[in-house]
């Protein structure tokens, strides 16, 4: 389980909680700052973790607050390497719970002790039954509700899309690549709009489970899409050949396909079901949509400015398509 995840799953009478803690999160049981938790400071700090632990990450209802019980904490190590360093801590327990109502909520106070913003974050997906929904914790927001609202899970799937699209550097180059090829504003919204089109429906379909390609074959396909239609610019701008908005058009959304299981990665990862399961789609839909935009739209004057006084090409001497 990757630093920062965990997993809270409400069974009956019983709320189990899986979570893995970095070591940066646990202030001064890490002496020296380095990341890791070596055997003298687990030694050292042992109780203080429990102690701490047990304090910060309570359950509350409208009968009580609920305390972590029968604490498990299991060192785990960066890779399964001899020697390698222990850079998280896997903490185990339960709360006991007669029954979830809607406002049961977490409180998670632990991530006050993290020394930066990556550590002071925790990704904590709920199940119980069918429903599931995730929550982000922070030392700005240490209590949140086990099962949000609809409202509430739409907001943050917003602020997800757009997180996701800002950050996704292969993404952005192809759009990128895709305005450099457009002198005029209306063939770019065109194209723009093929390209939304396009992931869209494929982050759709992979969110939902009826498509699913892995990782490990979509990444190196959106890398392809970056290169063809750079290829494809290059040569039309050097041989000087028109190719008809339509068919610009087609080509963006084929790519625009293969983007949208990029996207729809991102969405399964969250592994929600039931009725949060539409809230989350549409809002990193647009999330996705509203960072493009903010990508775009200074993009496209900058563009236009740097082609109004750039130099074509030189045309290909005679012969050269020949040697």
């Amino acid at each position: 389980m990757p630093a920062g995840h965990g997993t809270l799953n409400l069974v009956g009478e019983g709320a189990y909680l899986v979570l893995s803690v970095p070591a940066t999160a646990l202030g001064d049981v890490d002496r020296n700052r380095d990341g890791s938790l070596s055997v003298p400071e687990l030694q050292a700090g042992w109780s203080l973790v429990a102690q701490r632990i047990q304090q910060s990450v309570q359950l509350l209802d409208a009968d009580a607050v609920r305390p972590l019980e029968g604490l498990i904490l299991t060192p785990t190590a960066e890779s399964d390497l001899a020697g390698a360093s222990m850079t998280q801590l896997v903490v185990m327990g339960r709360f006991a719970l007669a029954k979830a109502g809607p406002d049961a909520s977490l409180r998670f106070r632990l991530l006050a002790y993290a020394p930066d913003a990556a550590a002071a974050r925790v990704q904590l997906r709920v199940t119980q039954g069918a429903e599931t929904s995730l929550l982000w914790l922070s030392p700005a927001a240490p209590v949140r509700r086990l099962f949000p609202s609809r409202a509430q899970v739409f907001a943050e799937s917003l602020d997800l899309g757009l997180r996701h699209i800002l950050g996704g550097y292969d993404h952005l180059l192809f759009l990128l690549v895709l305005l450099a090829g457009m002198p005029r504003w209306r063939p770019a919204l065109l194209l723009l709009s093929s390209f939304t089109f396009g992931h869209a429906i494929t982050l759709l379909a992979g969110g939902l489970g009826w498509v699913e390609v892995p990782a490990a074959v979509v990444e190196p396909a959106i890398l392809c899409t970056i290169a063809v239609m750079a290829s494809l610019e290059l040569l039309l701008r050097w041989r000087r050949w028109q190719l008809a908005v339509a068919w610009r058009m087609a080509a963006v959304f084929a790519c625009a396909l293969v983007h949208g299981l990029g996207f729809s990665h991102a969405v399964r990862e969250l592994g929600l079901q039931g009725e949060r399961l539409w809230p989350t789609l549409l809002g990193f839909n647009l999330g996705i949509e509203a960072g493009q935009l903010l990508v775009v739209l200074p993009l496209l004057v900058l563009l236009f400015f740097v082609r109004s006084r750039a130099r074509p090409l030189p045309r290909p001497a005679p012969g050269l398509s020949d040697a």
